[in-house]
């Protein structure tokens, strides 16, 4: 009986040290639940703190965006007010300078240093030779090269790249059409 006794309270004794285990690992739990949210609500408050510094640096670029706004609007009416007092003559000066701009220091390239075309980027080869563009001195296949105009430094039309040609037949017709409409005054 005492036995009996001693072993229903053992096995109590037992069940309450698993309760308390349970217990102490839901306690330790819910601490660790606890300082994350105290965390979490010290980081929200702190956010709240910097609300208005951001409300009011947000105020401040809201009013920085519409200054500039405004200001790009008065500069681009100014610039089309400008467009339009510039003359013709003053954009076709613009014109000739920035098609004769690549022009400018072009030079003759040496054979050896050139192994494809400067067109099509096609490798030359025994068959497929080397022509130089008499206007700006590059290397390019037959194809690339094979148109001709007349050039002041030759009596014959000489051999230009394609670049070179559409450049020099529009300021060959622009020259024309200024000529002609000269003429006509």
């Amino acid at each position: 009986m005492l036995r009996n006794e001693l072993a229903s309270k053992t096995d109590e004794y037992m069940h309450t040290l698993n309760v308390l285990s349970q217990k102490q690992e839901e306690l330790s739990m819910a601490n660790e639940k606890l300082n994350k949210l105290r965390r979490t609500n010290l980081e929200l408050k702190e956010k709240v703190m910097r609300m208005p510094v951001v409300e009011q640096e947000l105020a401040d670029l809201r009013v920085n965006f519409e200054y500039t706004t405004r200001k790009l609007e008065d500069y681009e009416k100014a610039l089309e007010e400008l467009g339009g007092h510039l003359s013709e003559s003053k954009l076709r000066m613009v014109e000739l300078k920035e098609e004769l701009l690549p022009l400018s220091d072009a030079q003759w390239e040496k054979d050896a240093d050139v192994d494809n075309c400067k067109g099509c980027n096609v490798q030359f080869t025994v068959s497929r030779r080397k022509h130089h563009c008499r206007n700006c001195g590059s290397i390019y296949c037959n194809a690339c090269s094979d148109a001709r105009v007349k050039l002041p430094s030759n009596a014959k039309p000489a051999r230009v790249c394609l670049t070179c040609y559409n450049l020099l037949r529009s300021r060959q017709n622009s020259t024309l059409t200024e000529t002609s409409s000269l003429n006509s005054i």
